[in-house]
């Protein structure tokens, strides 16, 4: 990944923070269980692209700060964080 590229995925990276940090925990919850079917259904029927599930801007990346929101959000109510297993 070039500079620009780098500069370009770290605005994505935040925007996508920015918007999850707006969300209600039940909501996030409820993306997150969405997300969790949508990918497991691409990768059990086999009908996707590694990029658009692994890459940069992908699904998986988008779980993976959904988590860290979910896990925010969390300690924020007292609650325990969840400790995800990695995809």
């Amino acid at each position: 990944m070039n500079q620009e590229e780098q500069a370009w995925h770290q605005q994505w990276k935040a925007n996508a923070l920015q918007s999850y940090r707006k969300q209600s925990l039940d909501d996030l919850m409820h993306s997150h269980w969405q997300d969790m079917m949508f990918i497991n259904g691409q990768l059990n029927y086999g009908m996707y692209d590694s990029n658009d599930i692994w890459g940069d801007f992908g699904h998986v990346e988008s779980l993976y700060l959904l988590r860290q929101i979910i896990n925010e959000k969390r300690v924020e109510q007292g609650l325990e964080p969840i400790e995800y297993e990695k995809l």
